[in-house]
């Protein structure tokens, strides 16, 4: 049993880490950073300068940039960018501090639970020796 419970873990563990979350680097580019919007609108099928301008008006409103738009099957797609304010970059950072600290956290406990195993069969070891 205890053989079966350190093997599971084991491949838990071995299994978290191949899928784990790829390293969280700094952000350290010093120059502009950008955040960008994709517009997907459903009722766009057929040219409407009318709709479209509305569209580009309420993003450009929002200081958005129209940087593209496709075309696929008559569905349109705006593409939009605009500087990442301040304030949405100290977000960005805490939330890749947060999902790197949550990530140590998960690997700690599961160190923790295969060394409390590897503790364990050493123990039934001995005594069944």
């Amino acid at each position: 049993m205890i053989k079966m419970i350190t093997a599971l873990l084991i491949a838990f563990a071995f299994s978290s880490i191949c899928y784990a979350l790829p390293h969280v680097h700094p952000i350290t580019w010093k120059g502009q950073k950008w955040e960008y919007l994709v517009e997907h609108p459903t009722d766009i099928q057929t040219i409407d300068t009318v709709r479209m301008e509305h569209i580009l008006d309420d993003a450009g409103q929002h200081g958005w940039e129209l940087i593209e738009v496709t075309s696929e099957y008559h569905f349109y797609v705006f593409y939009f960018k605009r500087p990442l304010s301040n304030e949405k970059l100290a977000e960005h950072r805490q939330h890749l501090l947060t999902l790197h600290t949550n990530h140590e956290k998960k690997h700690a406990k599961l160190y923790e639970q295969l060394k409390q195993a590897q503790q364990q069969q050493a123990q039934s070891q001995k005594v069944n020796q």
